[in-house]
């Protein structure tokens, strides 16, 4: 049977309420289109919210109101990064952004986490935007400096990472929420670029959580992060 056949149509004929199929938050917040299909019956989707479809694990977020928050394309990959004691959301699939009711995240330290496809660097660009006009501090991470192939996600570093912390996951390499080009390249320079070093390309380097060490003969700097996620100019802890 075709997916889009008009069979997936189902009538319901129990006793259950309009009230418990749709819930009152639900009706609430506007999914009237999904819930008045209800009154006759239902149909398998997603309800129309008036002023956009909230976030994936909303109540998480209003739970750690203080806490950076990963976004993710799509929920797979946000319950994985949840799972391990990162705050973690998501609008949904690659073009779901516009979609979305992001007022949530107003104000707060963003990092998105891209898959490493067209599609995924094209979700972060458009989650990105939408983010910055609600004054959103917006990182997207590396995903070159993650080493992942093709494709991959979050939920594929995580299993090739087993042992890492939720210190260590929530804290990933980032570049500036620039747009990429054709070629998926980012236009912004990472962290762990030598171009922000003050030492140059003879810098040994040591990498820790949101930046770096590096020891050359002139002494021992710090590279890294402010805690609104920019990057700071290099910062001399020893040395002549």
């Amino acid at each position: 049977m075709a997916c889009g056949s008009s069979r997936r149509r189902r009538r319901w004929r129990g006793r259950a309420s309009y009230e418990q199929l749709c819930p009152r938050n639900a009706r609430a917040s506007g999914a009237s289109a999904g819930c008045n299909a209800i009154r006759d019956g239902f149909t398998l989707g997603e309800p129309e919210y008036l002023e956009g479809k909230p976030l994936y694990r909303l109540h998480d977020l209003t739970a750690r109101s203080d806490d950076t928050v990963i976004v993710t394309e799509g929920e797979w990959c946000a319950d994985a990064l949840a799972k391990a004691g990162v705050l973690a959301t998501t609008s949904g699939g690659a073009d779901s952004a516009g979609s979305a009711d992001w007022r949530p995240l107003a104000g707060r330290r963003v990092t998105i986490w891209p898959d490493n496809d067209e599609a995924g660097w094209r979700y972060a660009d458009a989650v990105a935007s939408v983010l910055r006009e609600l004054d959103s501090t917006v990182r997207v991470v590396d995903v070159d400096a993650l080493a992942l192939p093709r494709k991959a996600d979050a939920v594929d570093w995580l299993a090739g990472n087993a042992d890492a912390t939720a210190a260590d996951i929530a804290a990933p390499p980032t570049v500036e929420a620039t747009q990429r080009d054709e070629t998926g390249k980012a236009g912004a320079t990472p962290l762990n670029s030598s171009a922000n070093s003050p030492a140059g390309d003879g810098a040994s380097r040591c990498e820790y959580g949101g930046g770096r060490f590096e020891l050359a003969k002139s002494g021992v700097s710090f590279i890294g992060t402010d805690k609104d996620g920019r990057v700071g100019a290099a910062a001399r802890v020893a040395g002549r």
